[in-house]
């Protein structure tokens, strides 16, 4: 036994330092060959002193049993773990199945305890193979080249022939030392041959991705750089030259310049502060400024980097630079058509399919009376009634979805804006994919629009029928002269004549002439047939002075409020004419209400608004006295202001449908206009203009 312990202790040495330079390495990289390559070494090691104490204790069936499995299974992992770092990942079955019976062998035979070389010869010999084959696989990789493959392939290939003797060599006592030698030094040469592969593989695979690293940053449009802490520019790459205008020899010159050269001078402070807590308090560096290239352009770029430490220690910043002039041009662009629609008085909106409000103009939200939180989100149809919506608005909705543009034109009661005439277009939006995914509201407010509509209209229609009138009134006034002529004459010739005076039907023809006399001058007053007896009037005073007129027809449960300015302006109007005008919208006002209310009568020196100009082309821009009556009676509906100054139209079972007519024809008379504003149940408002006299 004296070749034993030195043999054994020699042999031991280089497979521990092996197994502990894999196990490092299995540690920090955590590969699957280190995992199987730093097992395998380990399993060798531990072996070589378990097998000596069995020894020691003269357990030879124990040591000879521990010594077949030890091999089998480092051997093993040697050929699994170098198979997988060669890239030969589809092992046979084979090897496991032989590696199984090997086992068994070795247990079965160990416990019928027959002699060592009928226990150690299968299981070495099939190690010998399991070596040789791995050899051959390392010679024949073709992504490994140089000594490494070379010494790692022969290696194995010797240890498989050296496995396969072993238990012959056994026999021989005077080999056996120089046996476990040889077995040591070719473990260490395998070992070395094997770490020789893998630095090489470790360089190779560096190199390959210092390359796509700089195929990568040569090819990507953004521009990549190193600088200093000072900002000196280490690093850049050439897509540098698109941005700064530098052709390719020039490139050189930036990388002797500071970064903050090219920096805008209103920018140069914000980038040097966040320059400085990039390095002082690493907090990220990503910031948008611009820059001045070499033609002196500027262009916008987006700036992002990170601290970084080079070999030495010394500290550097690496980043991105990307040219943004486009994105800003794109973002000023958009912010324009936002200004424009957030500016624009045309209401714009854009619900989804199930309408419900994704955004809104300012416009929109004015109108409806609702903040951004209080509209967006809302369905449509809360802004009307349920059964409104699903009758109306609903179908034009769908028609819309299905990619119909909708057009049309409606009044809505807006709470902001009360009721205004709308002209409405509903426009599918339509996504890259072609597919409909809500619907554009643009509402645009034509409440002067139809004004001046009706108004023309109305003007068109009652210039033939005031034409009309006036024929008649005149053909009237020339059989009333003839009548009421003959009845003064026959009143002074019969004066002292008391049967005449009692006379019912002579009264009853004096009255009837009377009333056709009024009636006539009324057709007269609506088709503009002159003003008769002119004069300066101070409106406010006349209205003082005659206010007396409507007390009769006033009870006492209704209340009527003067506000009438007292430096108004004055007007030429004929004072007849104006106290007709004043008696019949008063005595409407009053006649609005069913039981009690209040009737404002109020004057005042005003400029007409442009919009008001627009929609009464009579009038001219100027100095007006505003004569305004309003009350809070039940008002009136759409249909019947439309038709109010119609002659001979009336809502009356007495009337005769030609007051308003008259009150018409004597405001446009005297170059005015008259307005009127009224709403069921709300009340009316009747506004007169009359031109005031210069000066």
């Amino acid at each position: 036994m004296n070749w034993l312990l030195p043999s054994m202790v020699a042999g031991l040495c280089g497979p521990f330092i092996l197994a502990f330079v894999f196990i490092y390495l299995c540690i920090i990289y955590k590969e699957n060959h280190l995992k199987m390559w730093a097992a395998s070494w380990f399993i060798y090691c531990i072996r070589l002193p378990i097998t000596l104490i069995f020894i020691l204790n003269n357990q030879e069936n124990a040591f000879i049993l521990l010594d077949s499995i030890a091999s089998l299974s480092s051997g093993l992992l040697l050929m699994l773990g170098t198979l997988s770092f060669i890239g030969n990942k589809n092992v046979s079955r084979i090897w496991l199945y032989f590696f199984c019976l090997g086992i068994i062998w070795s247990v079965v035979w160990g416990i019928l305890k027959l002699p060592f070389f009928w226990i150690a010869f299968p299981v070495f010999y099939f190690l010998g193979i399991l070596h040789i084959f791995v050899g051959i696989k390392v010679l024949r990789a073709r992504n490994y080249k140089g000594l490494g493959r070379q010494i790692t392939g022969w290696s194995f290939i010797i240890w498989g022939i050296h496995k396969s003797q072993y238990v012959v060599i056994r026999e021989l006592d005077f080999i056996k030392p120089w046996a476990y030698l040889f077995s040591a030094i070719l473990a260490l040469m395998l070992t070395a041959g094997i770490l020789i592969l893998y630095i090489q593989r470790v360089l190779d695979n560096l190199i390959k991705s210092e390359k796509k690293y700089r195929t990568l940053i040569l090819n990507i449009p953004d521009t990549v750089w190193t600088s200093d802490v000072d900002g000196k520019i280490v690093f850049v790459s050439q897509p540098v030259k698109k941005i700064y205008n530098y052709s390719h020899d020039e490139i050189s010159k930036i990388q002797k310049m500071s970064r903050f050269d090219f920096v805008h001078p209103d920018d140069i402070y914000h980038v040097k502060q966040t320059w400085k807590k990039l390095f002082s308090l690493n907090i990220e560096y990503d910031i948008e400024y611009r820059i001045i290239n070499k033609d002196n352009n500027i262009v916008w770029i987006r700036d992002r980097a990170i601290r970084t430490y080079n070999k030495n220690g010394y500290v550097f910043a690496d980043g991105i630079l990307t040219d943004i002039s486009e994105k800003r041009r794109d973002e000023e662009r958009l912010r324009q058509y936002e200004r424009i629609v957030s500016s624009s008085q045309d209401l714009m909106a854009l619900v989804d399919k199930n309408c419900v409000f994704q955004v809104a103009n300012d416009a929109y939200h004015i109108a409806w009376g609702k903040n951004a939180n209080e509209l967006l989100g809302s369905c449509f149809s809360d802004l009307t009634e349920q059964s409104v919506f699903n009758k109306t608005v609903r179908k034009k909705f769908d028609r819309c979805l299905s990619g119909e543009t909708v057009h049309f034109q409606s009044y809505i009661d807006f709470p902001a804006h009360k009721k205004r005439y709308m002209d409405i277009a509903y426009y599918p939006l339509v996504e890259d994919n072609q597919s409909i995914s809500g619907v554009v509201i643009n509402q645009r407010d034509i409440t002067q629009i139809k004004k001046l509509e009706i108004y023309l209209n109305n003007e068109s229609k009652i210039k033939a029928i005031s034409s009309l009138a006036g024929g008649i009134a005149h053909r009237f006034n020339n059989a009333l002269f003839c009548i009421t002529g003959n009845i003064e004459l026959l009143e002074r010739y019969q004066s002292n004549s008391k049967k005449l005076c009692n006379n019912s039907k002579f009264n009853d023809m004096k009255l009837s002439a009377e009333q056709m006399t009024n009636l006539t001058n009324q057709l007269l007053a609506y088709s503009r047939g002159g003003k008769y007896n002119t004069e300066k009037l101070n409106l406010s005073c006349f209205i003082e002075d005659n206010f007396s007129i409507n007390l009769n027809t006033a009870d006492n449960s209704i209340q009527i409020i003067l506000d009438l300015q007292k430096d108004i302006c004055y007007i030429e109007a004929d004072a007849n004419q104006i106290k007709m005008v004043l008696y019949q919208i008063i005595n409407n006002s009053i006649e609005s209400f069913e039981n009690s209310g209040s009737v404002l009568i109020k004057t005042r020196k005003v400029i007409p608004a442009a919009t008001l100009i627009q929609c009464n082309p009579e009038l001219e821009s100027g100095v007006y006295a505003n004569l305004t009556v309003q009350d809070d009676g039940k008002g009136m509906e759409d249909e019947i202001i439309s038709r109010m100054f119609d002659p001979f139209f009336s809502t009356k079972d007495y009337g005769r449908g030609l007051g308003m007519a008259s009150v018409y024809g004597i405001v446009k008379n005297h170059s005015g206009c008259i307005v009127v504003e009224s709403r069921a149940e709300k009340g009316t408002k009747v506004e007169i203009y009359l031109p005031a006299i210069p000066n």
